[in-house]
């Protein structure tokens, strides 16, 4: 690249950096050019890209195998020493010229280098197509620069005939991150992270990256003698600017204009800030984009490089620029309205632009949007931190209301319910709290004391909200009060009303006409708590719709609280009604949505959900990594943790501990008001309580899930209290009605284990009802991909002399794909570093067995032990996994 002339002869030429793609194509048409190939290549970039620097480094490589001429503008004048006979660029000189490079060709291989023809005369550009024409038959490279845009027609016209004449064609953009960290080292001599801010706004521009390093290294601040600068130094203004000396008058002013509304805007603010039709500004935009200086970032234009917008900002009177950042402030404020109900982030950002102009009196205003903003776009703990920076200042009381009220919903959504709920009721105890405020602000109250297990201070804040609202007309409290006093008649077992008020919260949203977005969002959550109703009411299809409907409808308002919600809830549908795979796809979506949002509902039932699934497919090393991975039990849904990590400890042969989690499961559900999901695992607590021999507790969660059940009125919930009680007793009659009850329910999981334990109980008065039952479970398991149980009731099913119908998938031969299902679960396993009586537990087979598989397996892949087992199996995860399962992997 050409030195600028404020830094030339200042400091020697940096080292070349970058462009290896570029410099490859370039120094290959070179070679071919001395082996008599002549060609035409075209670069095109924009100022300071390093078009001159490419093309000198690709020469200095070609050495002196290449003769090189030149055309080259220096100041206002066309170089043109080295071909004196262009003359005044008439034809009879054009052709003379041409012939001379034929000559010169004939003599050795010639490199003609156009440089910048966006800046050439009429003579020069006669000259293109006529050594264009020559390329095909002489050693002569034509080599042309220029930049993209602003072009005259006669360069249009020139470059037309170069594609025609079959040139190649390089566009130079900037140096990438790494690539501009190099370069500015290479500059200063010395370490530039203190600068790599900066740096990153330069758009890997090298001459802007060379000139910025200098600036910094002159003034001390690489050397920490001064502090760097957060935007274009002043003395780098005049050469950026120069940059766009030749784009039309018009374009520079917009340009302007763009640079006050920020780093990124949108066309239509744009429009509305320069009050100029769209349609009038679209040719001007494309000129800039044409240049390279405007640039597609998502939805928005963005002037690039970052420090290109620098110089244009701070090229406008200061007091013109404080005129115009009020009159951007206005339109920036004004179109965060509809934002807001369609990307709350992107509301964020223009509400953050138009703070930056914004006069007193409407900064306050505009920091309450804000933290509403900031809140849905999935950033609660920013929420907060701002309300409660504004609240705490001298700030305008039009606007204490509403920002006391976000700050409770932010709390309340990071999960920190008894915080929620004790700051509600401060704020509820104060007076001037306007009606529609304090209506809104206890149904919060009412959630947070729901989900802290208070149902009957829930019940009393969500009648008074309820009745707040009616009396005010607040349609936004009015679904809020439903929400709430649905899921306390849900923790009471009244399914029916649940459904029926959650029904109606969900009905109040959609028919409210004057909903403003943060309305919208505010209620995002409504189906939440209708869908959680339908489940628990057996319900399961309707759930499933409601879960989908809330999950789409909150998606489109952008809400990232909500959404990961909603997402997480239908991975428990899919868990409970046995679509496994679908699950774990929503839980890996909804999992570090709600992570990054830091928002907590329906964390601990989904992240619960998959350690089972994991748990009965017989991976017990992922369903540990899970479970270890929450160092604290979310609520609500702490119930569910617990009750996963009873699960895996029984697969681990921890019957103890096994026990002891789900006893804290149990106590958890009553503890957070949430007995009517004692249902749930009620079976899996009895019949670990009678394991460890705790028939007293085990007799008093019968009489419970019982009661609850009854309570409930749901077949699903009767049949779980049959099953229960057919457990305690070992009682055939109540497992075989518990067979018949839940027979019909979508929840084949619960279906499969209760035909199990029917079959071990004797239930069928012939051997071949036993076997009937037990083939039942295997489908079951088998449907479900449930490995650990198929496993089990395959054994349960040889103990009685039946077979498994299923193929051994033998292969003839060695090698991986000759090993059966079986061989492949025992290389897993083995894999896992479990022992031969390890992987017999765990697949119910005998230690004998397992042995037997290994040896087969050993036998078909050629291996001598365990460690080259282990060795073998590293080496193939590279290619593929030898599992009979889709999802495993060797380590």
């Amino acid at each position: 690249m050409e030195e600028p002339a404020c830094a030339r002869g200042t400091s020697p030429t940096p080292r070349f950096v970058g462009r290896g793609g570029e410099l490859a194509v370039l120094t290959g048409r070179l070679h071919r050019l001395t082996e008599g190939a002549g060609g035409i290549v075209v670069i095109e970039g924009v100022p300071g890209v390093g078009t001159s620097r490419l093309v000198q480094e690709a020469l200095q490589q070609a050495g002196r195998d290449v003769r090189v001429l030149h055309i080259a503008r220096r100041g206002n004048r066309l170089h043109r020493s080295l071909i004196p006979e262009l003359g005044d660029g008439t034809r009879h000189a054009t052709k003379s010229v041409v012939g001379e490079l034929t000559r010169l060709a004939r003599e050795a291989p010639v490199a003609l280098v156009l440089e910048d023809l966006d800046r050439a005369d009429p003579a020069a550009l006669r000259l293109v197509r006529p050594v264009a024409t020559q390329v095909a038959d002489h050693a002569i490279l034509l080599v042309v620069t220029a930049r993209p845009a602003p072009r005259s027609p006669g360069l249009d016209r020139a470059l037309a005939d170069l594609v025609t004449g079959g040139s190649t064609h390089l566009q130079l953009r900037g140096l990438d991150p790494a690539e501009t960290m190099l370069l500015a080292a290479a500059v200063a001599g010395t370490g530039t992270e203190a600068a790599r801010g900066l740096l990153d706004r330069t758009g890997g521009n090298p001459q802007l990256v060379i000139e910025l390093v200098r600036t910094l290294a002159a003034d001390g601040a690489l050397a920490g003698r001064a502090e760097v600068p957060p935007g274009l130094p002043t003395q780098l203004r005049p050469l950026v600017l120069g940059w766009l000396a030749r784009l039309p008058r018009s374009t520079v002013d917009l340009l302007r204009a763009a640079a006050v509304l920020g780093p990124r805007f949108e066309v239509t603010h744009l429009a509305r800030f320069t009050g100029t039709p769209t349609v009038r500004l679209f040719p001007v935009l494309e000129d800039a984009r044409r240049a390279g200086i405007l640039d597609q970032v998502g939805a928005h234009l963005a002037i690039q490089p970052e420090l290109v917008r620098d110089a244009l900002y701070h090229d406008i009177a200061p007091s013109i620029r404080s005129a115009l950042h009020l009159d951007a402030c206005r339109v920036l404020a004004a179109a965060s309205a509809p934002a807001l109900g369609q990307s709350p982030l992107a509301a964020v950002a223009l509400l953050q632009r138009a703070l930056d102009g914004a006069s007193t009196e409407l900064r306050d205003a505009l920091l309450g949007d804000l933290v509403v903003a900031q809140l849905w776009s999935g950033r609660p703990g920013e929420a907060e931190r701002m309300a409660r920076e504004l609240l705490d200042r001298p700030h305008d009381p039009a606007v204490d209301d509403a920002v006391r009220l976000i700050a409770v919903e932010a709390v309340r959504h990071q999960g920190r319910y008894q915080e929620a709920a004790a700051e509600a009721a401060t704020l509820l105890t104060g007076t001037g709290l306007a009606a529609r405020v304090r209506a809104r602000l206890r149904a919060e109250q009412a959630h947070a004391l729901l989900s802290e297990g208070d149902l009957s201070g829930a019940t009393d804040a969500a009648a008074t909200a309820a009745t707040e609202a009616n009396r005010d007309q607040d349609p936004r409290a009015a679904s809020t009060a439903r929400a709430a006093l649905a899921g306390v008649a849900l923790a009471l077992g009244r399914t029916g009303l649940a459904v029926e008020l959650a029904t109606e919260a969900v009905e109040r949203t959609r028919r409210n006409r004057t909903a403003t977005a943060a309305d919208a969002h505010a209620v995002a959550l409504t189906r939440h708590t209708l869908a959680t109703a339908l489940l628990v009411a057996d319900r399961a299809e309707a759930a499933e719709r409601a879960v989908t409907d809330g999950l789409r409808a909150a998606e489109t308002l952008g809400n990232a609280v909500a959404a990961p919600s909603y997402r997480l809830l239908r991975a428990v549908v899919w868990f409970r009604t046995g679509r496994w795979d679908e699950a774990l796809a929503d839980a890996e979506a909804g999992l570090p949505a709600a992570e990054a949002a830091g928002v907590v509902l329906g964390v601990a039932p989904a992240l619960a959900a998959v350690a089972m699934i994991a748990v009965h497919r017989n991976e017990l090393a992922r369903a540990g990594d899970l479970l270890a991975a929450v160092a604290t039990v979310p609520a609500p849904g702490a119930h569910w943790v617990w009750w996963a990590r009873g699960l895996h400890h029984e697969a681990c042969g921890h019957t103890e501990g096994a026990a002891a989690a789900l006893r804290r499961a149990w106590a958890a559900c009553t503890r957070t008001g949430t007995i009517v999901e004692y249902p749930l695992f009620a079976s899996d607590l009895v019949r670990l309580l009678l394991a460890v021999d705790d028939r007293a507790t085990a007799e008093r969660t019968v009489a419970q899930v019982e009661e609850v059940a009854v309570r409930i009125g749901t077949t699903a919930a009767h049949g779980s209290a049959l099953r229960c009680r057919g457990l305690l007793h070992d009682d055939p009659r109540s497992l075989g009605q518990a067979v018949r009850v839940l027979a019909g329910q979508p929840y084949p999981l619960v279906a499969a284990q209760v035909s199990e334990e029917a079959a071990l109980a004797g239930t069928a008065d012939e051997p071949s009802g036993t076997a009937a039952l037990l083939e039942a479970a295997r489908s079951g398991f088998r449907t479900l991909g449930a490995r650990r149980d198929l496993a089990r009731v395959e054994a349960r099913l040889r103990s009685i002399g039946v077979r498994s119908g299923q193929s051994r998938s033998r292969s003839r031969g060695d090698g991986w794909d000759s090993l059966t299902t079986a061989e492949r679960e025992v290389v897993a396993l083995t894999i896992e570093g479990l022992t031969n009586r390890e992987i017999a537990a765990r697949l119910f087979i005998s230690p004998r067995t397992a042995e037997t598989h290994l040896t087969h397996v050993f036998a078909k892949l050629d291996l001598q032990g365990r460690p080259a087992l282990r060795l073998a199996a590293a080496r193939r995860n590279g290619h593929r996994s030898v599992s009979p399962h889709a999802d495993a992997t060797y380590p």
